[in-house]
């Protein structure tokens, strides 16, 4: 159980870490490029470890299958809906309803998987939640003022249906006899020829082409990196622990995010009491799902 909650919390920080390089990227760049440089860092760095360690190449049919439906539920429809909801009703809105998919992530491992949720599970997954939702409300004075519509908030829900359900196909496949390093590969080429086929649905207009200049080429790729090996975490995670203990924990990375952006890219946010709060409630939740390992 120990083991698992170690690689959920390293993959935390693979993915709080990878949105910071996008956005130092994205100083000498276009979305189109940091998509696309971020998919094929994430492969390139896949496909360097795989002689390293035991790696099991051939694997049951039923789990590559797996490997692929994380790529189309995670990579592509939890994205593609997260961004429409952005759209829609603004950022801050629509990252609080989708920052919530670890309560979904629970309900499903509980009716699907049959784990069980125990008061310090139940108690661990509502802190982390509910901080994550503080730290992504945002500051009142920016707020989007567009009105409220019940029917834009389909696509951000909808978003949490296909997040939620990510961490459920994960164990699912490790389950099949899938492996973390093929299946996590399986899983991001499956996210890049999606986007390179579908990009105008995330909003990616490749005819106004690719441009980037300068060190942007590194911090892009090196995002990637980020975001794979983060990814070969997750299925470490889920084959030690359940994954209502485990999805929750690396779900943390906004926090890693806020943290690390503050710190690295010199913005004009200051730290405030909200902040803090945030990250105690994280760090609490945390506490109550690693007391809960036994």
């Amino acid at each position: 159980m120990e083991t698992g909650i170690a690689y959920a919390l390293a993959a935390a920080l693979c993915w709080g870490t990878s949105p910071v390089l996008v956005k130092r990227g994205l100083r000498h760049s276009n979305i189109s490029a940091a998509v696309l440089l971020q998919s094929v860092g994430a492969v390139a760095v896949l496909v360097l470890i795989m002689p390293f360690g035991e790696v099991q190449l051939l694997m049951p049919w039923t789990a590559a299958g797996l490997f692929v439906a994380v790529g189309l539920v995670g990579s592509f429809l939890g994205r593609t809906f997260a961004l429409k909801g952005i759209d829609e009703v603004g950022a801050s809105k629509a990252q609080s309803i989708v920052n919530s998919a670890p309560l979904l992530t629970a309900v499903y491992a509980i009716v699907l998987l049959g784990e069980t949720a125990t008061p310090l599970i139940l108690i661990g997954v509502f802190l982390i939640v509910t901080g994550l939702l503080i730290i992504t409300r945002g500051n009142p004075n920016d707020q989007d003022r567009r009105p409220f519509r019940l029917k834009a908030f389909l696509n951000p829900l909808l978003a949490i249906v296909f997040f939620g359900f990510g961490p459920i196909l994960k164990k699912v496949a490790m389950l099949a006899g899938g492996t973390p390093v093929p299946g996590s590969l399986i899983t991001h080429v499956t996210g890049l020829a999606l986007i390179m086929s579908f990009g105008q649905v995330l909003r990616i207009n490749w005819r106004e082409g690719i441009w980037l200049t300068g060190d942007s080429y590194f911090f892009l790729l090196l995002s990637g990196f980020f975001q794979g090996v983060g990814s070969v975490f997750t299925y470490l995670a889920v084959a030690h622990a359940p994954a209502i203990i485990v999805a929750p924990i690396w779900n943390v990375q906004p926090l890693i995010t806020f943290s690390l952006a503050r710190l690295l890219l010199q913005g004009d946010e200051a730290v405030t009491l909200k902040d803090g709060l945030a990250a105690v409630l994280v760090v609490a939740g945390v506490f109550f799902l690693f007391q809960s390992r036994g």
